[in-house]
């Protein structure tokens, strides 16, 4: 479900041509038209990125922090979704009303013109178990790209 209200700010700086800095502060609303729950959520995220010829360097940080973010799963909206990539533990979805950070940390090779290749390292922190198990999620990304 798209958000009914939302609010974000950008900026971004360039030190030189080689060094960047960027962050977004945002707020969304879902608005499921129940009194009883909570769907409001603070996003923000901060990076940095490193270019040297072929290569770039990057790392960022991310976070999820709803209005209700007691982790145990009653008094959230049905509207809000799970941000990172937890699957669900013995059928039970993650638990929506909990704080999520991101940590990513990755670097790519433009090896031809329009042709790059990247990888990452992701880390989604869940901060509250759901139904006692950890929800952490560590993976590794691998993608190529160009532009035709």
């Amino acid at each position: 479900m798209l958000p009914h209200q939302l609010a974000l700010g950008d900026v971004r700086i360039a030190v030189g041509d080689a060094l960047q800095f960027a962050g977004y502060l945002g707020y969304m609303n879902f608005g499921d038209a129940d009194d009883l729950t909570e769907d409001g959520v603070t996003v923000w995220m901060a990076q940095a990125q490193f270019d040297s010829g072929p290569w770039r360097w990057g790392a960022r940080l991310s976070g999820w922090l709803p209005s209700d973010r007691d982790g145990n799963g009653v008094g959230v909206s049905d509207a809000l979704f799970n941000p990172g990539i937890a699957a669900p533990r013995g059928g039970v979805q993650v638990f929506v009303d909990q704080e999520v950070r991101r940590f990513q940390v990755g670097g790519g090779w433009t090896f031809l013109p329009k042709v790059s290749l990247r990888g990452e390292f992701i880390w989604d922190d869940y901060l509250r178990p759901t139904l006692g198990s950890s929800s952490d999620v560590f993976g590794f990304v691998l993608a190529m790209s160009g532009a035709f």
